[in-house]
């Protein structure tokens, strides 16, 4: 039985990589030629955090120096042109009706590679801090809240499950030790032995049988 549910936010809940790939571009205006590069560097390293990627940019594509304003500036004009956007963006097909089943049903709790702050004014900006018992970002590591929901809980494991869209997603599982479930977007599952799917409504329909009956009050 699954008695908890770790989600990943983009491309998970919301179609927002279309709009992250973008800002990465953006927040480097004045070096159009090399544009390209910085969009296949960071097509290549979606699993990276945005600060190392802001560092190999500037100093491996840019060859500039970097250094600790420059990373502020650099996260200050990729959190202003991303958050709107993410706040306003499309669900995947399924989300609302996901987070409508399980609410009541198992504690969910988010676990993104986005900063942990930025994540929670994203979650406030879409009106979803109801249904997440936690909302975990970046510097933390996905594995590592994976453990530490079990251990919260009180629960073993493999009774906890993390959804996600990436092969790094499935990695994270597999090192903490718990159930995964994927939502197929550019990453191939086929060989991984997980149930996958192409939206929310598939994975919920996967998980409803899995997951315990809704708590009383």
């Amino acid at each position: 039985m699954i008695r908890a549910l770790v989600l990943d936010f983009d491309g998970l809940l919301v179609e927002s990589e279309p709009i992250k790939d973008a800002g990465f571009v953006a927040i480097f205006p004045e070096w159009s030629e090399h544009h390209e590069a910085i969009r296949r560097y960071n097509a290549a390293h979606r699993h990276l955090v945005r600060y190392a990627k802001f560092r190999h940019v500037t100093e491996r594509i840019l060859g500039r120096p970097y250094s600790e304003a420059e990373e502020r500036r650099l996260a200050e004009a990729y959190a202003a042109y991303t958050r709107a956007r993410i706040i306003a963006c499309p669900w995947v097909p399924g989300a609302p009706e996901f987070l409508d089943y399980f609410a009541g049903r198992t504690p969910m709790v988010l676990a993104s590679a986005t900063p942990e702050d930025e994540l929670q004014r994203i979650v406030e900006g879409r009106g979803l801090g109801r249904y997440f018992w936690g909302v975990y970002g970046a510097p933390r590591k996905k594995a590592d809240v994976l453990r530490q929901v079990a251990e919260a809980l009180g629960v073993a494991a493999g009774e906890v499950c993390y959804v996600g869209d990436s092969l790094s997603d499935l990695h994270a599982a597999h090192e903490a030790g718990t159930a995964f479930v994927g939502r197929n977007r550019e990453d191939d599952f086929s060989q991984s032995g997980a149930a996958h799917f192409d939206d929310l409504h598939g994975i919920r329909e996967h998980l409803a049988p899995l997951v315990g009956e809704a708590r009383k009050e």
